[in-house]
C-alpha cells in the first residue's frame, strides 16, 4: 500500500521539544529504515516526506521548519534526508542554529549544539551530500 507524507505525534511523550524529520525521494520508496533508527528515541513529533530533496520547497520541511522553537532538537537520520546541496544544507543548519534550534544526525553522529558538532557539521555535509547526489 503506497502511502503519502504525514506527520505523527505521540501525545504520551510529555518533553516535547525532540522533533523527526524523514525523506524519501518517492511515494515508491519506504521510510521504514529511518524510522528504525528513531525507535528508542522520545520523539513527539516525526515529519515524514515522499518528495524529492531537489529545492527545501517541501511542504513537511517547511512545515516543521515552522513548527520548532527555540530549545528544540531536530533529529534527522543523515544529512541527505534533509537537503541534496550543501548550499540548502548549511542554509537549513543556520536557520536552525540562528534559531536556538539543535539538529543531530544519527548516522553521522553529529550533534550541531556541541563546538565540536559545528565543527564537524561544517566539514562533513559537503562530503555527505555530494556521496548521495553520485549514488
Amino acid at each position: 500500500m503506497k502511502t503519502e507524507s504525514r506527520v505523527i505525534t505521540n501525545e504520551e511523550i510529555e518533553d516535547k521539544t525532540k522533533i523527526g524529520y524523514v525523506r524519501v525521494s518517492s511515494i515508491e520508496q519506504n521510510e521504514a529504515r529511518q524510522l528504525e533508527a528513531f525507535k528508542d528515541l522520545p520523539l513527539y513529533k516525526i515529519y515524514i516526506e515522499k518528495i524529492s530533496a531537489k529545492d527545501t520547497k517541501r511542504p513537511l520541511l517547511q512545515q516543521m521548519l515552522d513548527y520548532v522553537r527555540t530549545g528544540d532538537t531536530v533529529y534527522i537520520n543523515d544529512f541527505s534526508r534533509l537537503a541534496r546541496s550543501t548550499k540548502d544544507l548549511l542554509e537549513i543548519t543556520e536557520t536552525l542554529t540562528e534559531r536556538g534550534i539543535k539538529l543531530i544526525s544519527l548516522k553521522d553522529k553529529i550533534d550541531s549544539g556541541t563546538p565540536n558538532g559545528k565543527l564537524m557539521l561544517t566539514m562533513l555535509c559537503d562530503k555527505h551530500v555530494r556521496a548521495r547526489d553520485s549514488a
